[in-house]
């Protein structure tokens, strides 16, 4: 009798302190990874709130867990990102080049390098639509282009609107390099640069 009363006053004891924040918290965390599984992202928010009122729990530190590498994919997403895109106007840059001995020195020609392809003529025309213009930056990425006024030289960089880096090329060295975004890298570029405007992401500048 007397070690049924201690479990019994064990078993309250659990239900109070902890056992049933433990199932709360559990019961949470299996309905976010249900909804993470299916593309809904309301489910990292709900991770959040287990991880952030659950913290001792063991689906509190699972949760934490899940949202720690959740966030390392994404933000490596967003670099991967911000490189393509910087690497793809480079090679049109260098196209550019090729075609007029310099690179750029106003915006319409940057303009022109991203113009759509010649509609199609003839019966072509019935079956296929008319091509649009080739997309400069991807979602939520900015792209900075300081030019030179003799058109011999350029540097770029890109980043994500979310991210922490900036990827940066020039003329001169076409070796892609990624810099802390808190080093003000593109801060410099607007400071000794003149806008010339805005397409989608990309801002384009003209040493002063």
């Amino acid at each position: 009798m007397k070690k049924l009363y201690v479990v019994a006053i064990v078993f309250v004891a659990c239900v109070i302190a902890g056992c049933g924040a433990e199932n709360k918290a559990q019961s949470k965390f299996d309905k976010a990874n249900v909804m993470m599984k299916s593309g809904n992202l309301e489910g990292l928010k709900l991770l959040q709130e287990v991880a952030k009122e659950h913290p001792n729990t063991k689906a509190g530190q699972a949760a934490a867990m899940v949202i720690s590498q959740f966030e390392g994919y994404r933000s490596k997403g967003q670099d991967n990102a911000a490189r393509s895109d910087v690497k793809n106007i480079v090679t049109n840059l260098e196209t550019f080049f090729a075609d007029n001995k310099r690179f750029p020195r106003g915006i319409d020609e940057i303009k022109s390098m991203y113009k759509a392809p010649p509609a199609p003529q003839g019966e072509l025309s019935k079956y296929q639509d008319p091509p649009k213009a080739h997309k400069i930056t991807s979602e939520n990425v900015n792209v900075v282009i300081l030019l030179s006024n003799d058109g011999k030289s350029y540097r770029i960089c890109s980043y994500h609107t979310e991210g922490k880096k900036a990827f940066c090329m020039e003329s001169e060295n076409t070796q892609l390099a990624e810099i802390d975004r808190s080093k003000g890298v593109i801060e410099d570029m607007t400071a000794v640069g003149t806008s010339l405007g805005t397409i989608e992401g990309l801002s384009i500048l003209v040493k002063k």
